[in-house]
């Protein structure tokens, strides 16, 4: 008998079908591997399971017993315990406090914070998740380390049932395999696991078996040692991909320089960092998480201030004191966290997308609506945007919807320089295709994209040469037959021989 069943589920949001007639299930001891695109459904079942959205057709099963959970926390003390790609966690509290919150030791009433950094350090001790300060603020924590913060807190409540929802999305190569030594610690005592993730490589070496969904219905579940990637892929899209990284064409022997930058420093995070970035060409930032490729970006962008250096734009220096600097002479950014950073969640896809170009609309001060909505209805079909109408609150799209409305705000504006932050963390690899072609059609028509990937395939498939970077500066740049993954590690990690 399955441990949690889910039947005939189904679940809509206005016009829009979420879930219809979908199933799952998953055993005691198992790492169950969820997949499927974006606005496959995915998330969608994993919010019935934990009691987020109640089903508006089909049943659930827990341990042999019909449930209705109304809220998270029914869910959670019967022992389904999710970790979103959207962190619960409150940032202006400090990590224990987060980690402890509604279970705080006391002592005659009182919280016992001493007693409650000590169990902050054993439990991350236990988890191998060594380095974070429970006493530090939430807040000040790299995306990273937060992600960490929230796995732990959920594994620490002692689930039957764990749900991890793209949580290792944000992590390091190391940190992910710290994540899956927990997680396969918890199969031994016979917890369920369900694992959703975009990467196939963590799928294949961490999971048991695989469910697929599409379009909101359940496609097939199969052992995924004895299906192929393709097989896996042809479920999740309903065709095969044939090529994962689109061809490039060969650089003009002639390279017409677009962004110069020159000996940029930000105190102690960025140290004499200079680079050239041409017309038509694909630039690649790689190196460990955290050695400066984000603030490098954000630098780019006018957002930090006592920016030391000279910024050249088509051979002209310009100052970057602001956002609006950067936008003016031509740059655009699509940064990490598309949920609070680049878009407004509760405002429309039309919203969001003429956010950066409403003064170009307006007559008088007033912006013209019938303009605003071609160019959003333009937009959406360029990038193929899934969404019911122009009208949608954003935080209804799925993830790889909402990462195309990010890009399609800076395209309408028509930038000459696109900063990219990991653009396809956490969507699908449809949706990764789409982008990668997105990429490929600004380098051809003579932008220039200055791109961040934690996925060194990226970087090797997309980019016409890569630098790296370590503790604040570019240690080596790598080109043609030297780009290779193992190469960018020995960079990333310090060994630039």
């Amino acid at each position: 008998m399955s441990l949690l069943t889910a039947e005939g589920i189904g679940k809509r949001f206005g016009g829009v079908v979420a879930l219809d007639d979908a199933a799952f299930a998953c055993e005691a001891g198992e790492i169950h591997a969820l997949l499927g695109e974006n606005g496959a459904g995915k998330s969608t079942m994993v919010k019935v399971l934990c009691g987020v959205q109640p089903p508006d057709t089909g049943t659930l099963t827990f341990r042999g017993e019909r449930v209705a959970f109304r809220n998270p926390a029914e869910a959670v003390a019967a022992g389904i315990v999710p970790v979103f790609q959207e962190l619960s966690l409150i940032p202006d509290l400090s990590v224990a406090q987060n980690l402890f919150m509604g279970a705080e030791p006391r002592i005659l009433g009182l919280i016992d914070s001493r007693r409650m950094h000590r169990r902050a350090h054993q439990l991350f001790a236990s988890l191998g998740f060594a380095g974070i300060d429970p006493a530090a603020a939430v807040r000040d924590l790299p995306l990273a380390e937060r992600q960490l913060v929230e796995i732990a807190k959920a594994v620490g409540r002692e689930p039957e049932v764990l749900i991890l929802d793209e949580a290792t999305s944000a992590l390091t190569r190391g940190q992910v395999e710290q994540v899956f030594a927990v997680v396969r610690r918890l199969r031994e005592r016979g917890t369920a696991v369900v694992f959703i993730s975009h990467r196939m490589d963590e799928v294949r070496a961490l999971c048991d078996r695989a469910t697929v969904f599409r379009d909101g219905r359940h496609v097939g579940t199969v052992t995924v040692a004895e299906a192929s990637h393709g097989e896996l892929v042809r479920m999740m899209v309903g065709r095969p991909l044939r090529e994962v990284f689109p061809p490039r064409p060969p650089r003009p022997e002639i390279e017409d320089p677009l962004l110069e930058v020159r000996e940029l420093g930000w105190g102690q995070t960025l140290q004499n960092v200079s680079l050239t970035l041409h017309r038509g060409e694909i630039l690649g930032l790689s190196g460990l998480e955290g050695q400066g490729q984000g603030d490098l970006l954000f630098a780019l962008f006018g957002v930090y201030a006592r920016v030391s250096g000279e910024v050249l734009m088509r051979g002209r220096p310009v100052r970057l004191g602001s956002a609006n600097d950067a936008m003016r002479v031509g740059i655009a950014m699509i940064p990490e966290d598309r949920k609070t950073q680049a878009l407004i969640l509760p405002l429309t896809v039309r919203e969001n997308v003429t956010l950066p170009t409403l003064t170009t609309m307006a007559r008088g001060g007033i912006v013209s609506g019938p303009r605003e909505r071609a160019a959003t209805t333009r937009m959406r079909h360029r990038l193929a945007i899934k969404t019911e109408s122009n009208e949608t609150p954003v935080r209804y799209l799925s993830g790889g919807n909402q990462q195309k409305v990010a890009l399609a705000k800076w395209l309408l504006r028509n930038a000459d320089v696109y900063l990219m932050y990991d653009p396809t963390r956490g969507i699908d690899v449809g949706a990764k295709q789409e982008i990668y072609a997105l990429m490929a059609e600004l380098a051809e028509r003579g932008f220039g994209v200055l791109f961040f990937s934690t996925d060194l395939a990226e970087i090797v498939g997309l980019c016409d040469r890569a630098l790296v970077m370590y503790e604040g500066s570019i240690v080596r740049e790598l080109r043609g037959p030297v780009l290779t993954e193992a190469n960018l590690v020995s960079a990333a990690v310090g060994l630039t021989d």
